[in-house]
C-alpha cells in the first residue's frame, strides 16, 4: 500500500471531492461511487485495515436494516393499508378533516417507522384522496412527502439518517441519542413545515390534473370469481355483513345463484352454499382471499396441480396468436390441459364480464394464473401467454398485524426508557415477527435496500479515512478560528446550513457521515457541546425539501405525480428556509450549548 503521510489530509479531501463529483455526475449508482472511493481510502492507505473492519461493528447500518425489515412487516400485515382506506372512506363525509388526518397520520406514521415504504402506500391513497375532493394529485402528493420528511426527524428510527449520525457520533465518543431526545425539535420543524405549507401550498403547489400519472398509482383490479366453502360462518348473512366483501378494493358485481345472475343491490343477497360471486378486486386483496381457505378462488376446470403440489401466482399477458385471439377465458381450458387456475383477468382502462369464464379475451390482457413451474413453461411454449411475472402484490396477513404494531411499539419502548440499545431491541423484534410469520423471510430480506447498506459502511470507511488522515481537522482548523469569536448559534446555522445543502445534491448519507465529525470537531474547538451540533446534522441532512432528488421520498412522489423539477424548488425553497431557522433557533433550547 503507498502511503503519503505529508500529503493524507490534501489526499483524502480530494478523494471527497471526486466522491461528490460522482454523486452530481451520476454515472454510476451512488453505493458504487461511495465503494469504489472508499476502495481508494483503504488502497493509499488513508484508513487502517483495522479499522475498515470495524465499520462493519457500527450499530446503526443493523438498526437500520432491521427498521427495513419491521416496516415491510407493517405494510404485509395490512396496517397501513387499514390507515390509508379509512382515511379515504372518511373524505366523503368531511374532506377538510380526512385531509388534515390523511397527513397527521403521515406524519406519525413516519415517526415510528422508515419513512420510504409509508410514502410508497400512500401514494395511491393521496391519488384517490385528490379525487374525491376534486383536486389534482399534485396539490397532495408533495405536501406528502414533506410530511413524511417532516416526521423522520421527530425520532432516531423516523429516518435511516438520524441513526446513521447517531452511529458516527458514538465512534467519535459521544453518548449516543435516546430515541426521543430529538423529538421536542421534531415537533417544533414539524409544526412549521405544517404551518407553511398550509399558508403558502395554495400558492406555490402546481394544480394539474390532467398530467397526474394515474397508472402508477397502484395495482391492477382483476375481474374474478368467488365461492364461499360449506363451513363458512358468512353464509345466511347479507354480503353487505361480511368483512372480506366490504373492504376497499373489493367490490362485488354480480351474484350467480343457480341459474340467475343478480345484478343489482348484490349487498342485500343472503349468501348461500353454492352461490358463485363475481366481482372486481385489487391483486392484494384477491390474493388475501385466495389464502382463506373460506373462499374458492378464481376458475377451476377438472383437477389443478395445486391440490397436491406447492404453487406459485404469477400475472401473464395475452399474445397476438390466433388461437388467443377472441377467445373466452373458459375456451383455454386452462385447467384441463395445464392443471392451473385463472384467479382473475384485467383490462388496461375497460372494464370485462359479464363474468371470468365468458370474457373476451383480447391481446394484451393480463391474467393472473395459479400453476407450478412446470406448466407455466407448457403454457408459455403453448405460445397463448407470455410475460409471465410474479403477482403484483402480496396477501395481506390481517391476523399478525397486532403482533407488528407489538413489536414496533416495543422497539420504541424498551428503547426509550433504556432497557437496551435500539440495535439490540430491534433485531429481537426481527426474529419475533419471522418466528411469528407476521412477514415471509424472502420478503423481510426484500425488503432491506441493500444498496443503501452498501453506501453506509462505504461512507463510513470514507469517513474513518477523513477523520485518521487529518483531514477533518484541517477543515476545522479553517473554519473555526473565524467562528471563535460569534455566537455558537450562528456555527451552529453554518453547519446545518452545509448540511442542507450538500444533502440537496448528494445522498444525505454521505452528508451524514461526512459533516458529523465535522460539526463535532468544530464545537470541540470553539468550546461548547457538540451535541447541538450533531442534532443540526441530523435536521439538515434529512429536512431536505427543495429538489426531487434530496430525499427518497421526493423521488417517489417526482415520478407518480409527474411534477416538473421547479416544482419542488418553488415550494421547497421556502420551506427549506422556515424549517431549517425553526430548527436552528429550536435545537439550542433542547440541546443548550
Amino acid at each position: 500500500m503507498t502511503h503519503l503521510p505529508t500529503y493524507e489530509p490534501y489526499l483524502a479531501l480530494a478523494l471527497l471531492l471526486v466522491l461528490f463529483a460522482g454523486f452530481l455526475y451520476e454515472r454510476f449508482a451512488p453505493e458504487v461511487t461511495a465503494a469504489a472511493v472508499a476502495a481508494l481510502f483503504v488502497v493509499f492507505g488513508l484508513v487502517p485495515q483495522d479499522t475498515v473492519l470495524s465499520v462493519f461493528s457500527n450499530p446503526a447500518p443493523i438498526t437500520i436494516a432491521a427498521m427495513f425489515i419491521l416496516s415491510g412487516a407493517l405494510v404485509r400485515t395490512g396496517l397501513l393499508d387499514a390507515l390509508a382506506n379509512r382515511v379515504v372512506a372518511a373524505a366523503d363525509k368531511r374532506p377538510i378533516a380526512a385531509t388534515g388526518v390523511f397527513l397527521a397520520s403521515t406524519l406519525v406514521a413516519s415517526a415510528l417507522m422508515n419513512n420510504t415504504p409509508v410514502v410508497l402506500v400512500l401514494i395511491p391513497v393521496a391519488i384517490r384522496l385528490a379525487q374525491s375532493l376534486g383536486l389534482a394529485a399534485t396539490r397532495l402528493l408533495i405536501p406528502l412527502s414533506y410530511m413524511a420528511v417532516l416526521g423522520g426527524t421527530c425520532t432516531l428510527i423516523g429516518t435511516s439518517t438520524n441513526l446513521l449520525v447517531d452511529g458516527v457520533a458514538r465512534e467519535i465518543g459521544l453518548t449516543p441519542f435516546s430515541i426521543l431526545e430529538i423529538t421536542p425539535v421534531g415537533l417544533v420543524a414539524a409544526a412549521t413545515g405544517g404551518l407553511t405549507l398550509l399558508l403558502l401550498g395554495p400558492f406555490l403547489l402546481p394544480d394539474r390534473k390532467d398530467q397526474t400519472d394515474l397508472g402508477a398509482a397502484g395495482e391492477a383490479d382483476f375481474l374474478t370469481e368467488l365461492r364461499p366453502t360449506d363451513d363458512f360462518r358468512g353464509l345466511g348473512h347479507p354480503l353487505g355483513d361480511i368483512d372480506d366483501l366490504t373492504r376497499p378494493g373489493v367490490t362485488v358485481i354480480g351474484v350467480r345463484s343457480g341459474a340467475e345472475v343478480r345484478r343489482d343491490g348484490v349487498l342485500d343477497h343472503i349468501l348461500a352454499a353454492g352461490d358463485r360471486l363475481i366481482a372486481v378486486i385489487r391483486t392484494s386483496e384477491l390474493l388475501t382471499l385466495r389464502s382463506r381457505k373460506e373462499w374458492d378462488v378464481g376458475l377451476r376446470q377438472g383437477p389443478t396441480d395445486g391440490e397436491n403440489t406447492e404453487t406459485t401466482v404469477a400475472e401473464a399477458i395475452v399474445t397476438l396468436s390466433h388461437r388467443s385471439r377472441r377467445i373466452r377465458i373458459a375456451q383455454l381450458t386452462i385447467g384441463f390441459r395445464y392443471g392451473m387456475r385463472v384467479l382473475g383477468a384485467h383490462r388496461h382502462g375497460e372494464s370485462l364480464g359479464p363474468d371470468l369464464s365468458t370474457t373476451l379475451l383480447r391481446p394484451a390482457d393480463k391474467l393472473l394464473l395459479e400453476g407450478t413451474d412446470e406448466s407455466y413453461a407448457r403454457l408459455i411454449e403453448a405460445g397463448d401467454l407470455a410475460g409471465v411475472t410474479m403477482a403484483g402484490g402480496r396477501p395481506f396477513r390481517r391476523g399478525k398485524a397486532p403482533l407488528a404494531l407489538i413489536a414496533l411499539v416495543a422497539v420504541v419502548a424498551l428503547a426509550a426508557i433504556g432497557v437496551a440499545d435500539i440495535s439490540l431491541v430491534s433485531l429481537v423484534a426481527v426474529a419475533f415477527i419471522l418466528v411469528l410469520r407476521c412477514i415471509d423471510n424472502d420478503e423481510a430480506w426484500s425488503s432491506i435496500d441493500a444498496g443503501v447498506l452498501v453506501l453506509i459502511f462505504s461512507m463510513l470507511v470514507v469517513g474513518a479515512g477523513l477523520q485518521h488522515s487529518g483531514a477533518i481537522a484541517l477543515i476545522v482548523g479553517a473554519i473555526a478560528p473565524p467562528l471563535a469569536d460569534m455566537p455558537p448559534i450562528v456555527a451552529l446555522a453554518a453547519v446545518y446550513l452545509l448540511a442542507s445543502i450538500l444533502t440537496e445534491a448528494v445522498t444525505n448519507s454521505a452528508v451524514a457521515v461526512v459533516v458529523t465529525p465535522l460539526a463535532i470537531g468544530l464545537a470541540v474547538q470553539i468550546g461548547v457541546d457538540p451535541r447541538p451540533f450533531v442534532a443540526a446534522v441530523m435536521f439538515g441532512a434529512s429536512a431536505s425539501f427543495a429538489t426531487p432528488i434530496g430525499y427518497q421520498t421526493n423521488t417517489l412522489v417526482y415520478g407518480a405525480g409527474n411534477y416538473n423539477f421547479t416544482d419542488f424548488i418553488k415550494i421547497g425553497l421556502p420551506m427549506n428556509i422556515i424549517v431549517g431557522a425553526a430548527a436552528v433557533l429550536a435545537i439550542p433550547v433542547f440541546f443548550p450549548f
